[in-house]
């Protein structure tokens, strides 16, 4: 099984038993900032923008929350439902990632 995105023509797969250890990959692709996400308890994977006010973030796991993962971004601080893409908590609280829709 894979997570899978493709953006601006270029597509890029990985794979769900790989991410089950850090749940987070920080990529590239089509030009575009990315953090694929997946929770492998609840087999959620979701890949999102990984660019807020034109500052790119960089995420890591940070804890878990109703069954969902939180990560923390580097830069701010700030924590972030994995499910939903709000920051909940720090500078950043009440804002979203924007996610990369599949097609």
């Amino acid at each position: 099984m894979v997570l899978a995105v493709k953006i601006h023509g270029e597509a890029v797969a990985y794979p769900v038993r790989q991410m089950g250890y850090h749940h987070i990959m920080q990529d590239v692709v089509g030009g575009v900032p990315i953090a694929a996400t997946c929770r492998t308890l609840c087999h959620t994977g979701l890949v999102w923008e990984a660019t807020v006010e034109g500052r790119t973030l960089h995420f890591h796991l940070a804890g878990i929350n109703n069954q969902n993962f939180i990560m923390r971004d580097e830069e701010t601080g700030s924590w972030w439902q994995q499910v939903t893409g709000e920051a909940i908590f720090g500078p950043l609280k009440g804002r979203r990632l924007k996610l990369v829709l599949r097609n």
